[in-house]
């Protein structure tokens, strides 16, 4: 269960990091996310932006970086929202859970989590960056 103001949702899998990019990949395509790049040499991947909403409509953006660790890859899954201001100015912040569900901020988070629940043999954490 995430915590208030948990901003970085972590899978651990026994999987390599390219096996584990490349299924998160496709739980993205299956979400309706789309990967933008993927590099299984260095453990990164990201999305292309996701519109979401129509009252006040941001654009959702995700970035998986991997790690190796004892007996497999954890991934840490973070991602950002962007909302037009106006015609000129837009501003760009950081996901994070909350309680209530009106913030961007936590619908951005409330995007991406199930894609994390729905990793095959995957065990999902919450933690927090500054």
């Amino acid at each position: 269960m995430p915590f208030k103001g948990a901003n970085v949702i972590l899978i651990h899998t026994p999987d390599s990091t390219g096996v584990a990019l490349k299924k998160l990949a496709r739980a993205l395509i299956v979400a309706g996310i789309e990967p933008d790049k993927i590099e299984p040499e260095v453990g990164y991947l990201t999305t292309k932006g996701k519109p979401v909403g129509q009252l006040s409509p941001a654009v959702y953006e995700y970035k998986v970086i991997s790690s190796p660790e004892a007996g497999g890859t954890m991934l840490a899954i973070t991602g950002t929202y962007t909302v037009k201001m106006n015609l000129v100015n837009s501003m760009t912040n950081p996901m994070y859970w909350v309680k209530g569900n009106l913030l961007q901020a936590k619908q951005c988070f409330a995007t991406i989590e199930p894609v994390a629940l729905a990793y095959p043999g995957g065990r999902v954490g919450y933690t927090k960056k500054p």
